[in-house]
C-alpha cells in the first residue's frame, strides 16, 4: 500500500483500503468497475464485493452463479447493479447489495449490460441486441411472475449481421452498439427506430467511448471514429498505427487513447489533433486538477502533466495490476489480484470531482457566515 510519506511529496494521499471478499489462495480478481458512488470488485469465483467510494466501507459482498462460471463485466445505473452470469441477468441494490431480481435469458450474452433509468439492454453472441424494461421486470418480480412471465418484460431487439462485442452505450433516448462487422447502430430506446447506421472498414472489438456529446469508435483497421452521438456524422479520424485494444476515455476536452505497446495519446476532443503523446505509458487511469495518472509497462504509476503529457513523479505500484481506469471522478482507484483496492486523492480534497455526469455531485451544504453582532446602544 503506498504510503502518505511517499504520495505527500506530489501533493496525493491515500485517502482509504480495503480488501474485497474472496480467497486468495485460490480466487482472483477478473474485472473492476467504478461509478460515482462506488467500486466493484468481480472475482473468478463469482463474487463481487462493493466499497463506498468516498470512505471505502465495505458495503456488501455476493455470490452470484457457481463457481469458476465467470459473468461479463457488471454495469450500473443509479440504483442498480447489473450482472450477466451464464443465461441469467441478475439486479442487486447497488447500496445493500439485496438481491433485486434475476432475470432468464434466451440468448448467451456477448457483451456486458448498460442500463439507463428505464430500460436495460444486452449484446448477445447472435449479433442481437435486446431490450428490456426495468420497471416490469421490478414489478413482475415483486408478483412472482418470474421467470414465466419473462418475455412481457422483453420490449424489442435488433439484429446485427455479426456478433456484439462492444457494450451498448445508451443516453436515454439513443443506444449505440457496435457488431463485428465493423457497424456502429444507434436505435430509439422507446421505439426501436434507426436513428443511423456507420461503417467501418475493419471489425469492432474494442469498448466504444463516449463523452462530449461525441461516441469514440475504435476497429481493427488501428482507427479511432470520433462521430456526433446524435447523427452519427465523423467528426474526426486518428490512425494510430497499431492495434488499439483499450476504450477511450474522455475527461473534459481530452481524449485519452493507449494504443497496444504504442505510449498514450492526448487528443483533442472537438478536433482530433494530437495534444502530447507519453511513450511509456500504457494504460490510462485517471485525472486530477493537476495530474493525469497512467500505468507504464511495469505497472508503475505515472503522474503526467495535463499541459505537455510529462512525467511529474512515479510511484512504485507493482504489485497491482488489475487496471482501472476512472473517467468518473479525479480519484485513482489501485487494484491487486486477490482484491486489495486502494484510493488515492490529492491532499486535502475531501469531495470528489465528477468528470462524466456532473449533475449527478450531491448538493454540499454552504456554511452561512455569521451577521456582525450589532453594537451594544450607548448609555
Amino acid at each position: 500500500i503506498p504510503s502518505n510519506r511517499s504520495l505527500a511529496p506530489y501533493g496525493l494521499e491515500l485517502q482509504w483500503w480495503g480488501q474485497a471478499i474472496m480467497d486468495p489462495a485460490q480466487d482472483v480478481v477478473v474485472y473492476v468497475a467504478v461509478d460515482e458512488d462506488n467500486v466493484y470488485v468481480q472475482s473468478r469465483d463469482g463474487i463481487v464485493t462493493a466499497f463506498q467510494g468516498d470512505s471505502g466501507k465495505r458495503l456488501w459482498s455476493q455470490m452470484l452463479g457457481s463457481t469458476y462460471k465467470v459473468g461479463m463485466p457488471l454495469a450500473t445505473n443509479e440504483r442498480y447493479v447489473f450482472v450477466a452470469v451464464g443465461l441469467d441477468l441478475f439486479a442487486l441494490n447497488k447500496f445493500t447489495g439485496e438481491l433485486e431480481w434475476e432475470l432468464p435469458l434466451t440468448h448467451h450474452p456477448s457483451t456486458a449490460p448498460e442500463a439507463d433509468n428505464d430500460h436495460i439492454y444486452i449484446g448477445m453472441v447472435d449479433g442481437s441486441l435486446f431490450c428490456y424494461d426495468l420497471n416490469k421486470i421490478r414489478q413482475f418480480w415483486e408478483e412472482g411472475k418470474l421467470p414465466r412471465f419473462a418475455a412481457n418484460a422483453f420490449l424489442w431487439k435488433h439484429k446485427a449481421a455479426l456478433e456484439l462485442t462492444s457494450p451498448p452505450v445508451s443516453n436515454g433516448e439513443f443506444v449505440s452498439f457496435a457488431s463485428l462487422s465493423g457497424t456502429v447502430y444507434s436505435v430509439s430506446t422507446r421505439d426501436h427506430k434507426l436513428k443511423f447506421q456507420f461503417e467501418t472498414d475493419e471489425p469492432i472489438q474494442t469498448p466504444i467511448g463516449r463523452g462530449a456529446g461525441s461516441l469514440f469508435v475504435v476497429s481493427e483497421d488501428s482507427r479511432l471514429y470520433c462521430l456526433n452521438r446524435d447523427t452519427g456524422l465523423r467528426r474526426w479520424t486518428f490512425t494510430s498505427g497499431v492495434p488499439i485494444r483499450e476504450q477511450p476515455l474522455v475527461i473534459g476536452s481530452s481524449v485519452y487513447v493507449t494504443p497496444l505497446n504504442d505510449g498514450m495519446y492526448c487528443l483533442n476532443v472537438a478536433t482530433g489533433t494530437i495534444k502530447w503523446r507519453q511513450q511509456r505509458a500504457a494504460v490510462f487511469l485517471g485525472a486530477t486538477d493537476r495530474y493525469v495518472f497512467a500505468t507504464d509497462k511495469l505497472n508503475n504509476v505515472l503522474l503526467l502533466s495535463h499541459d505537455d503529457g510529462g512525467i511529474l513523479g512515479e510511484l512504485a505500484t507493482q504489485g497491482f495490476t488489475c487496471d482501472l481506469p476512472n473517467e468518473r471522478t479525479d480519484r485513482l482507484f489501485l487494484v491487486s489480484p486477490d482484491g486489495l483496492v486502494v484510493c488515492i486523492r490529492e491532499t486535502g480534497q475531501e469531495f470528489p470531482i465528477y468528470y462524466k455526469f456532473p449533475e449527478r455531485r450531491p448538493i454540499l451544504p454552504e456554511l452561512a457566515i455569521d451577521p456582525p453582532a450589532a453594537e451594544a446602544p450607548a448609555q
